[in-house]
């Protein structure tokens, strides 16, 4: 296969583009976790938001999921993983396959602790704002003086409320696409699946 020989000629290369696809994909899940962070905190602790998600902590935040993304990925420079031509899959990827151990451990870390995260802070997203449109409800009858105040802030809560739903829709189809893989990597500790299992 041409690809195989060629990536194999160039193992360098081979390793730069595994380990560029293994960081990425890790800062994929991570950024899904600082967006949800960054919605628990506007819905649900608005007067923390403006003092924590400044201008500069925003990209600190985005500067720290490279950082895990690539801390994670270390491993495989040092021994305990490694990258080489996947010819099951067709491409150059981490050899999950040279250390079990390193494995799970990418996969807990990198995957699934972020997305459980994510999936913990909208479920506290959709309870708060069930509790307070209840809350608003019950107090509806009572006309205040500051009414046009409190229609703008419920004209703000229900924009970030649709940006939410928004954020954990795309998270949803994230995992759709991303768990599969992941449950493969896990059950397949043999590497014994057919290419069809790893290819979906």
């Amino acid at each position: 296969f041409e690809g195989k020989k060629f990536f194999v000629h160039h193992s360098g290369l081979c390793n730069m583009v595994a380990a560029l696809c293994t960081i990425s994909c890790i800062n994929s899940t991570m950024s899904m976790l600082f967006l949800s962070v960054n919605r628990y905190f506007v819905i649900c602790r608005n007067h923390l938001y403006t003092k924590l998600f400044t201008r500069v902590n925003s990209l600190l935040l985005c500067a720290l999921a490279w950082t895990v993304a690539f801390a994670l990925t270390i491993p495989n420079l040092t021994g305990w993983g490694g990258y080489y031509y996947e010819e099951k899959e067709l491409m150059c990827a981490w050899n999950r396959m040279a250390s079990r151990s390193y494995s799970l451990f990418l996969i807990m870390l990198g995957n699934v602790a972020p997305s459980v995260c994510v999936f913990l802070l909208y479920i506290s997203i959709f309870l708060y704002t069930t509790k307070k449109r209840q809350q608003s409800q019950m107090l509806s009858a009572a006309a205040t003086n500051s009414s046009n105040l409190l229609a703008q802030q419920k004209k703000s809560k229900e924009k970030a409320m649709r940006i939410a739903k928004g954020l954990f829709a795309s998270f949803l189809f994230f995992m759709a696409f991303s768990l599969p893989y992941g449950l493969v990597i896990v059950a397949d500790a043999e590497f014994t699946f057919p290419r069809e299992v790893l290819m979906y």
